[in-house]
């Protein structure tokens, strides 16, 4: 788990773009910058900053499955994807990507139905801070 630096409010349908690094990002996306990353590569992109009371380790997503849980200001949770074998209470997985290059892009953008193999699609073509 990874806190954003104080201040940081996401507004509705606002998007924001994390990065592991920002300097492997920009590689892969030349002429985008991510708005926060996880390891501090950029001096102009903020960091975020490990929570060690929730958990330990290095940043990763795994490919078998996982949780990506965004919480409020309360530590409680404003919405939650989950992906193959990854589990949270309440919500049902998608099944995952079919492909490292592809993505789970929520479609339409504004739909949670907590399903996440009725609300997300695997997209294979990645459009990092734009809304479908």
């Amino acid at each position: 788990m990874y806190v954003f630096p104080p201040g940081t409010a996401l507004a509705p349908q606002q998007t924001l773009v994390l990065a592991s690094s920002a300097e492997a990002f920009q590689l892969e996306h030349p002429g985008l910058v991510p708005d926060y990353e996880f390891y501090p590569t950029d001096p102009a992109v903020p960091d975020l900053t490990p929570i060690p009371f929730w958990g330990t380790g290095e940043w990763h997503l795994s490919n078998m499955g996982d949780e990506v849980v965004l919480l409020d200001a309360r530590n409680l949770p404003l919405d939650v994807v989950v992906y193959g074998n990854g589990a949270y209470p309440r919500v049902q997985p998608h099944p995952g990507v079919s492909l490292s290059t592809h993505s789970l892009e929520r479609i339409p953008f504004a739909y949670d139905t907590d399903n996440c193999a009725v609300d997300f699609r695997d997209w294979a073509f990645p459009n990092p801070g734009e809304l479908p």
